[in-house]
């Protein structure tokens, strides 16, 4: 690790890493009370399962929160019953960092009784309870149980989906039958207000990228007879299902709707239509978050769907540009110290700070960053194509429409966000020049990530060993796109902090030599 002057303050770091926030609020059916679940900040984990805790509290008296479940378990999706007497949530109590079930905790004392079988192999990916109370519906695979010393067979692209069913259970009984089943897969669900009809949406099969390629349809499914009514077909990956007291069903999807790094709006369709389509009926063009004050780069939410269609296509052009322009401003107007300056992001924000290490300075603003934490980044947009989970849809998308399969030979326009590219221009201009172009760097990453690969953070640590430039470059093994286990958090945290220190904060300076 990095060495620095700083002390790091290991127990403020586990005090913030533990802070547990409300989710999922729901009010119960008369107003008078809520339940809540709450799990740590970040979505992690501190041991080797994934908890959280379901609370109930009165909507008009302060401090009146109590503790529904121990925060042993995963407790997670709370829904009123109809009735207003009980809970009903998704837990792995029966099988603790395994699969879920849905239980029914009554209020009125008494342990949670499983309402699905507790056995299952296949975890329940979402349920909904009817209007009356009577009857859940719920989306689950088939259980396929395996013996564990059952030797692995060849798996044949196409050939076998494991695809989620909509099924439904008598809440008293405990009987199940499957609604809707067949050559689809199952994701959101909504019970109609008359409680006689659900809707659905599914796509062909559950490969992550497969409503992008052939699209969500949206249907309907009347419960006595199994009677399915295809609605629309939406070419995106929409989401927040319901069916309105009005009859109207809504969704969110991207805009336009078939794009989904752009914006976001709200539509509708009328089940009731004999050739329903869907219409944009929030979220227009023009809409603004108004009093938000955050700098942020073209291409983010949150600004209008206007300002959020710059990602399509303007990774490494639009964003970084106003990453310098927006840094520089903070320069003028006294915000930011020129002599301190690092520049640091996950994910797309890994992506800019590559793209800022080898284009530092070249601005020609008279200032550059000190140091640089490149976290779960991407540093070869073109090879997300062969690598990424969203390889050939969303990756695609950002790169404005074409991939490697698409372009010719000579066109490298999908490189502009690819600074793994430019390290060779910016050693060249170090060494004409007699000054460093990259900065230190750190480099954090998991191992497992599936959405920018652990590659991508391998291959510039590698670029910068054959040029001999200082990086500390960090694996946490087993780990995704988002780090999970709190004691990566924590090691995180402290090399961060020494690592800014180091570079910004008073301590010794690593000295770059161009070669």
């Amino acid at each position: 690790m990095t060495q620095s002057t700083s002390t790091f303050d290991k127990a403020l770091a586990e005090t913030l890493c533990g802070i547990q926030v409300p989710k999922e609020i729901k009010f119960s059916p008369n107003g008078q009370r809520l339940v809540y679940s709450t799990s740590l900040v970040g979505g992690h984990r501190k041991g080797k399962n994934h908890t959280s805790t379901l609370w109930l509290a009165s909507t008009y008296e302060p401090n009146s929160y109590r503790k529904l479940t121990s925060g042993s378990f995963n407790d997670t999706s709370p829904a009123w019953h109809p009735s207003g007497d009980s809970i009903l949530f998704l837990s792995d109590r029966a099988k603790p960092g395994e699969t879920s079930a849905v239980w029914r905790m009554r209020l009125d004392g008494g342990d949670p009784v499983a309402i699905t079988a507790e056995d299952n192999e296949q975890d329940i990916d979402t349920f909904a309870i009817s209007p009356d109370g009577k009857t859940i519906a719920y989306v689950s695979g088939d259980e396929n149980k395996k013996d564990d010393e059952e030797e692995e067979d060849p798996e044949v692209w196409g050939e076998k989906w494991d695809n989620a069913r909509l099924r439904i259970v008598d809440v008293e009984a405990h009987e199940t039958k499957v609604i809707v089943g067949g050559d689809t897969h199952v994701g959101e669900i909504a019970w109609s207000p008359d409680g006689k009809s659900l809707t659905f949406m599914s796509t062909q099969n559950p490969h992550i990228e497969e409503a992008m390629l052939s699209g969500t349809s949206i249907s309907t499914a009347i419960i006595e007879t199994g009677q399915v009514k295809h609605l629309c077909t939406v070419m995106n990956e929409p989401y927040n299902l319901i069916w309105a007291p009005n009859g109207l069903v809504y969704f969110i999807t991207g805009t336009p709707p078939d794009k989904d790094s752009g914006g976001r709006s709200v539509y509708s369709i009328n089940p009731r239509d004999s050739s329903p389509n869907f219409t944009k009926v929030g979220c227009g063009e023009n809409d603004d978050a108004g009093d938000i004050r955050v700098a942020g780069y073209k291409g983010i939410f949150g600004r209008g769907e206007n300002f959020a269609s710059y990602s399509i296509g303007g990774q490494g052009v639009y964003d970084y540009a106003d990453v310098i322009t927006i840094t520089d401003n903070a320069i003028k107007k006294g915000f930011a110290d020129p002599e301190k300056l690092m520049v640091g992001g996950w994910s797309q924000g890994g992506l800019l700070t590559y793209l800022c290490s080898v284009r530092n300075g070249l601005h020609g603003l008279g200032w550059h960053f000190n140091a640089a934490i490149a976290g779960a980044g991407v540093c070869d947009t073109e090879s997300l194509a062969l690598t990424a989970d969203l390889g050939s849809t969303f990756e695609v998308e950002l790169a404005g429409g074409h991939t490697i399969w698409t372009l010719g030979h000579d066109d490298t326009r999908n490189r502009q966000g690819s600074a793994i590219w430019e390290v060779s221009s910016a050693m060249e201009h170090a060494r004409r020049e007699g000054k460093t172009v990259i900065p230190p760097m750190l480099i954090l990453h998991g191992e497992k990530d599936e959405r920018c690969p652990f590659s991508q953070a391998e291959g510039f640590r590698r670029a910068l060993r054959f040029y001999g430039l200082p990086c500390e470059f960090v694996k946490y093994p087993g780990e995704g796109h988002g780090i999970e286990s709190q004691r990566f958090w924590l090691d995180m945290l402290e090399r961060v902090e020494r690592f800014c220190d180091l570079h910004i904060g008073g301590g010794p300076k690593s000295r770059v030599v161009v070669r």
